[in-house]
């Protein structure tokens, strides 16, 4: 058992261009070229190791030739490479042409391909382009976002402002219906107790002190503070 189910086989490069409704024949589906190869070794039975209690050496192979031959239009005829300087020689001539037959596989193949490899890159574009405006719609929606809740922010900032300069000023109001009340009650009775004081001492020296305190009593709680 596999983790999270049963084992599947993975999807073949065509099977996933199907899924963006791009259809490769069946018979296109198959690699179309090989190459063959054939290595050959001379038994030298000289200059071999010596033996161990273990092992005992009866030859040395020694490479010959490599022969290649491929399926592939240009390169379908047969060469064969000889072991003329260095086995490392023979080895570099041989790489060099496997190389070869590849890239000119791989140019056949671009070209029988290219009707397929164009629309890929076409969906690729369309993609790339998609991804763009969405990300770029995304980020103007959370610009938007974060203005919205700035400006929320700030609102309600200015509601709190709002209510502490109407707090202020029911304060104020209270504090000057509060004074105008002890005006009310103080009044009435400064001005009984001068009318008392002149009728007590009607002489013209206190006269002159109550006139001046009367004046500096109304005066004072007629005032705004």
């Amino acid at each position: 058992m596999y983790r999270g189910g049963v084992y599947a086989l993975p999807q073949t490069i065509f099977e996933q261009l199907q899924d963006v409704y791009i259809t490769v024949p069946e018979e296109d589906r198959v690699y179309p070229y090989f190459i063959t190869y054939d290595m050959e070794a001379l038994l030298n039975r000289e200059d071999v190791p010596e033996n161990t209690l273990s092992i005992h050496w009866q030859n040395k192979h020694v490479s010959l030739s490599i022969s290649v031959c491929s399926n592939v239009p240009g390169d379908t005829k047969p060469v064969c490479f000889i072991n003329e300087t260095s086995k490392i020689d023979l080895v570099r001539r041989w790489l060099d042409k496997l190389l070869t037959v590849s890239f000119a596989a791989s140019t056949l193949l671009k070209k029988w391909y290219a009707p397929y490899l164009d629309r890929l890159a076409k969906l690729c574009s369309q993609e790339r382009v998609h991804l763009e405006e969405k990300a770029e719609a995304e980020a103007e929606a959370e610009a938007e976002a974060e203005a919205e809740v700035g400006a929320e922010e700030a609102e309600e900032e200015g509601g709190e402002e709002e209510d502490q300069k109407k707090m202020e000023e029911t304060r104020s109001r209270r504090r000057r219906e509060e004074e105008e009340s002890e005006k009310d009650h103080v009044l009435p009775h400064a001005a009984r107790a001068i009318r008392g004081l002149h009728h007590t001492d009607p002489g013209g020296g206190f006269q002159l002190f109550l006139n001046l305190v009367k004046s500096v009593l109304l005066t004072a709680f007629r005032e705004d503070p």
